[in-house]
């Protein structure tokens, strides 16, 4: 007979996809409102070494790996699916970063057109990518467009898959899911 505790240990945690979910224990005193920083959220920046599921903001659907390539997918809370394809290894290249599926080893980056996929087995230019900030929360994913840009990686039209535009107001949330 399998106890309770033994069946939780074996469940995979719920990946958070709301602030509500992913509160850390406080680490600076809250304000006179009584609310603590934005820094408080497991949401944060890349960091090279660390593991993440990148959620849409909007949606909180991850970036996912499939047989036909990346696109955003429901989390499921009773399913192990997140931990195989879902994850990404942040690496440093260069000053820049990159992601690479922890489940193939094949890095992020794009065909030389618009569409953003996860082919390369080996880490170069078209796999680098940076992040920037925005005011109103989450992050916008660039990638160099030669040397003079950076694209914004965004959903496409087919409200599924990943291309790169000049321009876009996709926002990312990276929650990390291991040191």
């Amino acid at each position: 007979m399998t106890s309770h505790a033994s069946q939780a240990q074996n469940k995979s945690p719920k990946i958070p996809t709301t602030e509500s979910d992913v509160r850390a224990p406080p680490t600076t005193s809250p304000t006179a409102s009584g609310s603590n920083s934005r820094d408080d959220f497991a949401f944060s920046g890349l960091f090279p070494g660390k593991t993440y599921v990148i959620l849409e903001k909007i949606s909180s659907r991850a970036i996912t790996s499939t047989g036909d390539g990346l696109c955003l997918e429901d989390i499921e809370d009773d399913s192990d699916e997140w931990n195989q394809n879902n994850r990404w290894l942040c690496v440093e290249s260069n000053g820049y970063l990159a992601l690479q599926d922890v489940k193939s080893g094949k890095y992020m980056g794009h065909d030389g057109k618009q569409n953003v996929c996860a082919q390369a087995t080996k880490l170069g230019g078209w796999e680098c990518i940076t992040t920037r900030d925005h005011p109103n929360g989450g992050y916008q994913l660039l990638s160099p467009h030669w040397l003079q840009s950076l694209m914004a990686i965004v959903v496409a039209e087919d409200g599924k898959s990943l291309v790169r535009r000049q321009h876009g107001t996709t926002l990312w949330r990276f929650v990390k899911v291991s040191d």
